[in-house]
């Protein structure tokens, strides 16, 4: 049997060893993927819907989903969106959300959509609503697409269904 350094080194070799890298990333959990545990569908229009179910780790003290956590809901939600339209990763430029009522009952549903294209430059819409179809919140994210490579060390580049 292999030692792991020995197995790395073999599967460098591999010339699928970077594909398989990617497919690693996308599959490991982060902190608010296991925290969300969100539920994506892509729509064809270069559209994201997420669903995610309101448990009371998401309340703040007065026992409402914490208004981060939705803001947060919507940018992964637009940023997929954006992921969706490039192919590329992409990165928040700037996040405006309008805060309508309290985030209540049990599900958040993101519906965020691609509203202008441009070479690397993405805006999008997102309109998250509660269990009952009551909206929560507006917001409005501008993205950057990234150039092939252009992940720093440390960070992966990730997919279209990774989330959060």
């Amino acid at each position: 049997m292999l030692d792991e350094e020995q197995l790395l080194k073999e599967a460098r070799n591999n010339p699928w060893f970077p594909e398989l890298l990617k497919i690693a990333a996308r599959r490991r959990p982060t902190f608010l993927g296991s925290l969300f545990d969100p539920q994506v569908e892509y729509l064809a229009n270069d559209s994201v819907v997420i669903r995610m179910k309101i448990t009371e780790l998401l309340y703040n003290n007065l026992q409402i989903v914490h208004g981060g956590i939705t803001a947060t809901l919507a940018d992964t939600a637009m940023g997929l969106a954006a992921y969706h339209a490039s192919g590329r990763p992409s990165v928040t430029l700037s996040l405006t959300v309008n805060y309508l009522q309290p985030g209540l009952g049990k599900e958040l549903v993101a519906k965020a959509s691609v509203v202008h294209r441009g070479g690397r430059v993405i805006t999008t819409r997102c309109d998250v609503f509660n269990d009952e179809g009551e909206i929560i919140i507006q917001a409005t994210g501008t993205f950057y697409a990234l150039k092939e490579g252009q992940i720093t060390d440390g960070l992966s580049s990730t997919s279209g269904d990774a989330t959060l």
